[in-house]
C-alpha cells in the first residue's frame, strides 16, 4: 500500500512539473517598465517584467553595430521581478544596439532587439553669480529621430550627486543651448548643478558641477575733509567705492565730541545721505562754538556698517562784538537823543542793540536802576531816543550789543538834561516842551507876577511907554505916512 502511494507521489510531482513547464512554455517574458538612466560616459537600465516564475539569469549585449557583431556581454541583477545592469564608458552620442536574453531555468528566450541613442547633454559653466543668483548654462544635442526629447533642464542643489528625482527644472524640449536664472539662493554657499535631457528610453545627464555664491562682506567707504567751519554747522561727506557684493542701505556722517562716533552711540550724531556707491556731501548742524569734533563716514549693507578714517576739525570762535557810542544830542529837560554802531558781530550773531542809560556810572541791560533802548539786530549804526528823562539831571549812556557769546558795551558817554525853569537876562522862564526848543517867559516884561500887565511896547519898538496913544505909536506913524 505505501508502495503504492510514493509512486502516485512522484506521479503527481512529474504531472505538476510539467503543467509549469506548459505554462513557461507557453509565455513570454513582458516588460512592464523600462527605465535608462544615463550620466555622462555610463547607462543603466532598470527592468520591471511579468513572468509565471522568477528569471534565473537575464544577460544583455550591447554593440554600436546593428547585427550585435562584437557585443559585450553584461550579466544583470535580478531582484524579484525587476532587474537592473549597468554599463560603463560608453561614448556621447552614439548609436547602441542592445538585446536581452533570459534564462527560465528550462530553456533561454531573448527579447526583441532595440536601440538608442542617448541624447549628449552637456553642463556648461554657471556664470552671473551673486549672493542669491546665479545662470545656469547646458546644451543637449540628440541623432535619434524616432526618441524625441520630452524634458531638459538642470538639476540642482547643495548636495552632489543629482538627479531629476530631487529639486529641477524643466525648460522646455527642444535642443540646442538652454539656461536658466536660479534665484533664491543663499549667499557664500557652495551648490551643485548638472544638465539633464529626457526621452522615452530615459534621462541622460551632463557632468556634475559645483559654484559658490558670492559672499556679502562690509562696504567701503571713505571719510572727506571736513570744510565750511563756523561756530555752528561745517560740511563734510564721503564716498562709498565698493558695495561688499550686498545693497548700500544707507549712508552718511556721524559725529561726535569723543573719538570714533558711530550711529549707535547715543551721544553721537549723524546724517542719512541716501543709498547705494558714489560721493555724498553732509551737512553738520546745531554745533557748539569753539569745539572738537571728530567724524566718520559710514555705508550699511546687509553685512553691517563700515566706518571710514577719522577725521577732526574745531568750530569757529564766538566774541563779543564790537559796538561804539555816538554823541549825545538834542537834549532837552526829559529826552536826548543817542545811539551806537554795532562795528563786529564776534563771528556770531548779534540778536539785540540799543543804548542803556542811567544816573550811576556803567549802566548796563541788567541793571534794575538802568534803562534801555532796543534797536533791531545786527551790525550797523542805529540811533536811539531817551525818554522820560528828569530835567536838570545828569545821566550816563552806553551803547550795547548781544550775541551767542554775551553782551557788549560801548565807551559811556555822559550829558546833563535841560532845568525846567531859570533866567534869560534877568528874565525868568519855564520850558513848555516846544518843538523849537524856545523858552517862554514866566510874566510880562516890566511885570513882577503872572497877573500884571508890565510894561507897554509897540511892535518893533525897544522902549516902554507908560501910556499907548496914536502919537507915540511908531507903528501907526508909519501906517497914516504911508497911505
Amino acid at each position: 500500500m505505501k508502495k503504492t502511494l510514493l509512486i502516485l507521489g512522484i506521479i503527481a510531482l512529474v504531472f505538476a512539473g510539467c503543467k509549469k513547464f506548459d505554462e513557461i512554455e507557453a509565455s513570454k517574458v513582458e516588460i512592464t517598465n523600462q527605465t535608462i538612466e544615463r550620466g555622462f560616459d555610463y547607462i543603466k537600465i532598470n527592468v520591471e517584467y511579468d513572468y509565471p516564475v522568477e528569471l534565473e539569469a537575464v544577460t544583455l549585449y550591447l554593440s554600436e553595430k546593428e547585427d550585435l557583431s562584437g557585443a559585450r556581454n553584461y550579466n544583470c541583477k535580478i531582484e524579484g521581478k525587476t532587474f537592473s545592469v549597468e554599463v560603463k564608458d560608453l561614448k556621447e552620442g552614439t548609436r547602441y544596439y542592445y538585446q536581452f536574453e533570459y534564462d527560465n531555468g528550462y530553456e533561454k528566450e531573448k527579447s526583441e532587439k532595440e536601440s538608442y541613442a542617448m541624447p549628449t547633454v552637456v553642463t556648461k559653466d554657471v556664470t552671473n553669480k551673486t549672493t542669491t543668483s546665479a545662470t545656469l548654462n547646458g546644451s543637449v544635442t540628440s541623432s535619434d529621430t524616432e526618441n524625441k526629447i520630452t524634458a531638459k533642464g538642470f538639476c540642482w542643489g547643495t548636495e552632489p550627486e543629482l538627479t531629476i528625482e530631487g529639486t529641477h527644472t524643466n525648460d522646455g524640449s527642444d535642443t540646442g543651448t538652454y539656461s536658466y536664472n536660479l534665484t533664491n539662493l543663499t549667499e557664500n554657499t557652495t551648490y551643485y548643478v548638472r544638465a539633464y535631457a529626457t526621452t522615452k528610453l530615459g534621462t541622460a545627464y551632463g557632468e556634475e558641477k559645483s559654484f559658490k555664491t558670492v559672499e556679502v562682506t562690509l562696504p567701503t567707504v571713505t571719510t572727506k575733509d571736513v570744510t565750511n567751519i563756523t561756530t555752528n554747522s561745517a560740511s563734510c561727506g564721503g564716498n562709498v567705492t565698493d558695495d561688499g557684493n550686498g545693497t548700500v542701505t544707507a549712508r552718511g556722517i556721524c559725529w561726535s565730541e569723543t573719538h570714533n562716533p558711530t550711529i549707535n552711540n547715543i551721544y553721537s550724531e549723524e546724517t542719512n545721505n541716501g543709498t547705494g556707491t558714489g560721493s555724498f556731501t553732509s551737512q553738520l548742524t546745531n554745533l557748539k562754538d569753539n569745539t572738537t569734533y571728530y567724524v566718520r563716514a559710514y555705508a550699511t549693507n546687509e553685512k553691517g556698517t563700515i566706518y571710514g578714517e577719522e577725521k577732526s576739525f574745531k568750530t569757529v570762535e564766538v566774541t563779543l562784538p564790537t559796538v561804539t557810542t555816538k554823541d549825545v544830542t538834542n537834549i532837552t529837560t526829559n529826552s536826548a537823543t543817542c545811539g551806537g554802531n554795532v562795528t563786529d558781530d564776534g563771528i556770531g550773531i548779534v540778536t539785540a542793540r540799543g543804548i542803556c542809560w542811567s544816573e550811576t556810572h556803567n549802566p548796563t541791560i541788567n541793571n534794575i536802576y538802568s534803562e534801555e533802548t532796543n534797536n533791531g539786530t545786527g551790525i550797523g549804526s542805529f540811533t536811539s531816543q531817551l525818554t522820560n528823562l528828569k530835567d536838570n539831571t545828569t545821566y550816563y549812556v552806553r551803547s550795547y550789543a548781544t550775541n551767542e557769546k554775551g553782551t557788549a558795551y560801548g565807551e559811556e558817554r555822559s550829558f546833563t538834561t535841560l532845568s525846567s525853569s531859570g533866567t534869560i537876562n534877568g528874565y525868568k522862564w519855564i520850558d513848555l516842551g516846544l518843538p523849537s526848543g524856545l523858552k517862554w517867559a514866566t510874566c510880562n516884561v516890566g511885570a513882577n507876577n503872572p497877573e500884571d500887565y508890565g510894561d507897554y511896547f509897540a511892535w518893533g519898538e525897544t522902549i516902554t511907554k507908560s501910556e499907548y496913544t496914536n502919537g507915540n505909536s511908531l507903528t501907526y506913524v508909519h501906517f497914516v505916512r504911508n497911505s
